[in-house]
């Protein structure tokens, strides 16, 4: 994918693929993109940074963590608290405890009470950032922004990328695992700065409704192409 990327980039700017990272670039700026998975395990989703290959879906969660560490991928405990977008729970947060290197806070889990099921998402942000705090694990904000296709037409939520972030001094790396490596060191040692916000309401509802009704009622995205 990389690859197919690098054809379709603005004028006068070049790439240099790292292998579990990119690297864009022009006369006076660079910009570093990590290689990030959202996994879903047989037992809910696993946000992986900066892997060496593509991890497949269905497998147990417990075998996909193995694979992503032994690809010395970055391993993060996506939404874990929002059931109803697959977040893997309590329980699989213990069970796996000294496997996280960091809790996801994500700026897409909003107080939003239409359907009984979305109340589970209402508290999710606030639980995963005291389980994080209970057990010393490092919390990182994102946006989980996605680029999907729906039945009624809806791309995603890309515009909502930089919602939420962390923020680090910047560092130099000799390659790609090196790159790794060193933002690996930085979450654990928390020496980062986490920026929230969260999308909006009519936001939400625009790329998550038709989402929603398509996990509800198992659409076929072939039958509407």
């Amino acid at each position: 994918q990389f690859r197919e990327d690098r054809k379709n980039l603005p004028r006068h700017y070049e790439a240099n693929d790292l292998g579990n990272a990119l690297e864009v670039y022009n006369y006076s700026h660079k910009v570093v993109i990590l290689k990030g998975q959202e996994v879903a395990t047989k037992d809910g989703h696993l946000l992986t940074l900066g892997s060496k290959k593509i991890l497949k879906d269905d497998k147990t969660l417990g075998d996909t963590l193995k694979e992503a560490y032994d690809n010395k991928a970055i391993r993060v405990a996506d939404h874990p608290y929002a059931t109803i977008w697959n977040g893997i729970g309590e329980k699989r947060l213990l069970e796996f405890l000294g496997e996280w290197d960091a809790i996801e806070w994500n700026a897409q889990c909003i107080d939003l009470f239409l359907f009984p099921h979305f109340l589970r998402q209402t508290r999710s942000n606030e639980l995963a950032e005291l389980f994080s705090k209970k057990y010393q694990l490092p919390l990182i904000t994102d946006s989980d922004a996605h680029l999907g296709r729906s039945f009624l037409g809806i791309k995603g939520s890309l515009e909502q990328i930089g919602l939420a972030y962390i923020s680090f001094q910047n560092f130099g790396y000799r390659n790609g695992e090196d790159l790794i490596a060193k933002i690996k060191k930085i979450i654990r040692n928390k020496k980062y700065n986490i920026h929230k916000g969260n999308i909006s309401r009519f936001g939400f509802l625009r790329w998550c409704v038709p989402l929603y009704l398509e996990k509800t009622f198992k659409v076929d995205h072939n039958k509407h192409n």
